[in-house]
């Protein structure tokens, strides 16, 4: 009998350790990222000689030991201020434009569940804490890049692409003290969109756009131009019209002269150039480089006279081929080039200036991001109030969990002493790859960026049946297992290089 008893116990003992592998497995897993440190942030640049035995605190870009000797410390205390943020909406293409007693307006689209966009301002003190907010449309709308101008009697012009009659248009409004007064740009049947705008020397608010254009079999995409006065677009400019989509356009006043950016379609790729728009001359190119497309424009303009000029620079030696060349038998041992690297350029009296190529790193690329994806870093340019340059880029990055989650965090840096400072990333500000916002305050630089929860969310587990006790461990950590990467918020920061 007792041999029977114990050839069931060996029976079944292997059927208890299967049922309990099966709850302990999982409950194993999900821990896993809550006990090991998996936060989901990139590595930090390697530490610069020095940094932690009483040095200037700079760190050295992976790769680039001739640069050591150019390394300028990080931003100092860049930290969120603000968090804009609601499960009920969505924020996302934040605008901001300096204010003269310091504070800055910001604004944003803003997505309501169940409704659709809205165009929302805020207005912020010098220390990034909100004061009011301004509800610049009163009715959802599909509505898509807001942009913005403080007018010289300091009323805030705001203009953004909306779809009316099935047709995008430019619509726009002038905030005055809590009024609001909606002003129509654009009519027809040819869409209009992408505004941007910016105030002439003479205090004459510009505005520029993407017009459609018809052509036989087709047609493309021009980049127009016109004067606003008392909120109606005077007579256009045709900037850019050539025979590819002219795209992007942006404005920026340095010293007397308005300038306009854009990238164009040329032939073979897509180029960046600019000109000036009030006083009046001819085009001038910033980039010319036949197997780049030079791609996502940004202007900022110095009372010198300097204009700073960033896009994304994308290369694809795969792009137009029916078989990759490193796929071919004779091109196996040549390697492609696939790259995305942020430029700058500073143009100054009609030339165009490039920072000098050392080592790995191109004329007139930023070093900083370890990373970038294809949609480019999106930069961003100001400048403050002590006339340096400000550069906000997205880069590449992801976690190190088990489902291996991807973002864009912002970085930020600025120039001292002729260098482009080493980057610091806005913390909890990884998301889609969408363009930060950059204005100067009255202590330093506001920073507005598109931020989410994906880095601290995770696909794997529905919570709904877990157990209560691993439910706490994840609150704890701060851990949300969900399918939703959170909603899209504004994190908010300042940023100081002194």
């Amino acid at each position: 009998m007792g041999s029977v008893q114990t050839a069931r116990d060996d029976e079944t003992r292997p059927r208890r350790a299967a049922r309990l592998c099966s709850w302990l497995l999982p409950a194993l897993l999900l821990l896993a990222p809550l006990l090991l440190p998996q936060d989901g942030r990139p590595a930090r640049p390697e530490r610069a000689p020095g940094a932690e035995d009483g040095g200037d605190g700079g760190e050295s870009v992976e790769g680039a030991d001739d640069l050591v000797a150019r390394r300028v410390p990080p931003p100092r205390s860049l930290a969120e201020r603000t968090r804009l943020e609601g499960n009920d909406r969505e924020r996302t293409q934040p605008v901001a434009v300096a204010l003269p007693d310091g504070g800055a307006w910001l604004l944003c689209r803003e997505w309501r569940g169940g409704q659709g966009d809205f165009i929302v301002a805020v207005q912020l003190d010098a220390e990034a804490r909100v004061v009011t907010t301004v509800e610049v449309t009163d009715a959802p709308a599909l509505r898509d890049g807001p942009c913005a101008a403080l007018l010289a009697d300091g009323a805030l012009l705001v203009a953004w692409s909306e779809i009316v009659d099935g047709v995008a248009q430019l619509v726009g409004a002038r905030v005055e003290g809590g009024a609001v007064l909606r002003l129509a740009l654009s009519a027809g049947t040819a869409p209009a969109r992408d505004p941007a705008l910016a105030l002439a020397a003479d205090g004459t608010p510009w505005l520029a756009w993407e017009q459609w254009v018809d052509a036989d079999g087709g047609g493309s995409f021009d980049v127009v131009a016109a004067p606003l006065v008392d909120g109606v677009p005077g007579p256009g400019v045709v900037v850019a019209a050539g025979p590819g989509s002219d795209l992007d356009p942006v404005l920026a006043r340095a010293g007397s002269t308005l300038w306009v950016g854009w990238c164009g379609f040329v032939g073979n790729d897509y180029e960046v150039a600019v000109r000036p728009l009030a006083p009046a001359g001819s085009a001038l190119p910033v980039s010319a480089e036949a197997r780049a497309d030079d791609l996502h424009p940004a202007l900022a303009g110095a009372e010198d006279g300097r204009l700073w000029v960033a896009w994304d620079r994308l290369v694809d030696g795969r792009r137009g081929s029916s078989l990759p060349a490193d796929s071919r038998e004779e091109g196996r041992a040549a390697p492609v080039e696939q790259s995305v690297r942020v430029q700058v350029a500073c143009v100054r009296n009609g030339t165009v200036e490039l920072e000098a190529a050392a080592g790995e790193w191109n004329a007139g690329e930023v070093p900083g991001a370890a990373l970038l994806g294809w949609g480019g870093g999106v930069p961003a340019l100001a400048i403050d109030r002590a006339g340096r340059p400000w550069l906000a880029t997205r880069h590449l990055a992801q976690s190190s969990s088990r489902d291996r989650r991807a973002g864009h965090p912002l970085l930020l840096q600025t120039r001292i002493d002729g260098a482009w400072s080493l980057p610091q990333e806005l913390a909890e500000s990884a998301s889609a790859c969408d363009a930060a916002a950059l204005a100067p305050l009255a202590g330093g630089v506001l920073v507005a960026a598109q931020a989410d929860r994906r880095m601290r969310t995770g696909s794997l587990w529905n919570v709904a049946g877990l157990p209560a006790v691993l439910k706490k461990a994840a609150a704890a950590a701060g851990d949300e297992f969900a399918t939703w990467t959170g909603p899209s918020a504004l994190s908010l920061g300042v940023a100081d290089a002194a």
